[in-house]
């Protein structure tokens, strides 16, 4: 009878001590997919395949759920070699969309259903001379890419933003320390000039329309203006930022621009803490604060063999960080970072979750993807991620396409359509006006609505995809969206809007 007893209670204490790690965890779902595979799969938390793909040809560096339940991928490439091609894979497997580009490892996913990839150039010798560099050399871009009709429809290059001290008369002649936001061509990079950056990781905020990218070779994470112009772009000023396409941030190793000290060592997979999956997996994808790591940056250090995060110093107005000239980048460290043991010699990823909690991934020559806790205590592993670059974490409401049919129960056929011009509905909210139409980033005030902190703003698309969402004000900040015709849904009115660039 007592070994009975004991028995139940070994048992009893090993079923709470695995459900009180799995009460720690975040989402539900893992996608793992392995370079060189036909085969994809979203995994349970107790390992069990919960839907699995079988595509044609073999996944490269990068692949991702959507918020319309499909998988983005890249097809082909090895390593973070590039691969032939991106294309988009509904929930049945049937290719939906393709676009051939030599994605240069990895790419990013964006709300408004485009693509931003890094893709390896050669300079040309005109370009090189008109920056003081002559020989051979390799860069990276970014595209952004249409995605319906797979036009290019935005680009920023970073050989536009570099800084040299020796030939005067050239435009990007200056003290590097002192131009901390473009590039030191004298810095070679630890892959030579035929790999110049090795751009493994990117990713976009919405709510500021910038883009974080990481470069291996430079060992540094970059933030860039993405609300300019492809000829902005080109240059130092412009956008949002007023900056153009100069770097508005970076951190990781000082004296790349003649200062002193580094923190990352090689690096993988840059993202907001908000994550790849952008603010679709919060309950409320409009908050610019959805939750409290929202902000941060995270980022894999093979060097260190674990993920970081860390804080950035945004200004308290603008798009603007805070900087002091002559100095290194705040902060002066990681706000966080949890380790593995063993090895990281390529690839590799840190998911930063909503609970503060990190999913990791050792990369090549791993098998076992991680999620620790702040403390770093790990509450959940998979031994089967052997051959995957990273791991991507998702959660039940995400995976289900809750988040891509949010606002179905607003029918498009019952807009009322007398406020089109005017922002008058008088009809159905008394007194209530707004501008009409109106441009990007904005601040728009609600004329005559009473103040509540039950006020719901919303704005949607008009498939009813959920583009903003705001709580108690009385006012929106109109978001980065493609220009056109939108519903404005104020507590349950609905109004159109025109927004323009």
């Amino acid at each position: 009878m007592k070994k009975i007893v004991l028995q139940f209670t070994i048992l009893i204490t090993i079923l709470s001590i695995f459900l009180n790690l799995n009460a720690q965890t975040w989402g539900e779902y893992t996608l793992i997919a392995k370079q060189g595979s036909t085969s994809v799969k979203l995994v349970n938390l107790d390992g069990t395949t919960y839907k699995s793909w079988t595509l044609t040809g073999n996944t490269g560096y990068s692949c991702f759920l959507t918020p319309d339940r499909c998988l983005i991928r890249i097809v082909g490439g090895s390593g973070g070699n590039a691969g032939s091609k991106i294309e988009k894979v509904n929930w049945d497997g049937q290719v939906v969309w393709t676009f051939n580009v030599a994605a240069h490892h990895d790419f990013c996913y964006m709300p408004n259903g485009n693509v931003l990839a890094a893709v390896l150039t050669t300079a040309t010798s005109a370009e090189l001379a008109q920056i003081g560099m002559s020989g051979s050399l390799k860069y990276d871009k970014i595209v952004e890419i249409d995605g319906v009709n797979g036009q290019i429809v935005w680009e920023w290059r970073f050989i536009d933003h570099t800084v040299q001290n020796t030939n005067s008369s050239l435009s990007n002649y200056g003290t590097p320390s002192a131009m901390p936001h473009r590039f030191n061509t004298a810095v070679q990079g630890s892959m030579g000039y035929n790999d110049w950056q090795h751009l493994n990781g990117i990713d976009y905020y919405p709510q500021r329309d910038q883009i974080v990218f990481s470069c291996k070779a430079l060992q540094e994470i970059f933030v860039i203006d993405h609300s300019t112009t492809t000829e902005e772009a080109k240059t130092g000023s412009g956008g949002l930022s007023g900056k153009g396409g100069d770097f508005l941030y970076r951190w990781g190793k000082p004296s790349n621009y003649g200062l002193t000290g580094g923190l990352l060592g090689t690096i993988h997979d840059a993202a907001w803490g908000l994550g790849e999956t952008y603010q679709a997996q919060s309950e409320d994808p409009g908050a610019d604060n959805y939750h409290a790591y929202a902000k941060m940056i995270s980022v894999w250090s093979n060097s260190n063999i674990g993920g970081m995060c860390i804080e950035p110093p945004y200004a308290s107005t603008g798009f603007l960080f805070e900087y002091t000239s002559g100095a290194s980048f705040l902060p002066a460290n990681y706000y966080r970072k949890l380790t593995l043991v063993g090895n990281s010699t390529n690839m590799g990823g840190n998911q930063l979750l909503p609970n503060g909690n990190m999913l990791l991934f050792a990369g090549a020559g791993a098998s076992t993807a991680y999620e620790k806790n702040s403390s770093g205590t790990t509450v959940w592993s998979n031994a089967t991620a052997n051959g995957c670059s990273k791991v991507t974490r998702y959660s039940t409401a995400y995976v289900n396409g809750e988040f891509a049919t949010i606002c179905a129960s607003v029918p498009i056929g019952n807009l009322d359509t007398t406020t089109q011009g005017n922002g008058i509905n008088e009809s159905s909210l008394s007194k209530i006006t707004f501008k009409n139409p109106v441009n990007q980033r904005e601040k728009i005030p609600i004329n005559q609505l009473e103040n509540s902190s039950d006020n719901l703003i919303e704005l949607f698309d008009l498939t009813g995809k959920l583009i903003y969402r705001t709580k108690g004000t009385t006012q929106f900040e109109v978001p980065y969206c493609e220009t056109g015709v939108y519903l404005l849904k104020i507590n349950n009115k609905s109004f159109k809007i025109q927004i323009n660039k």
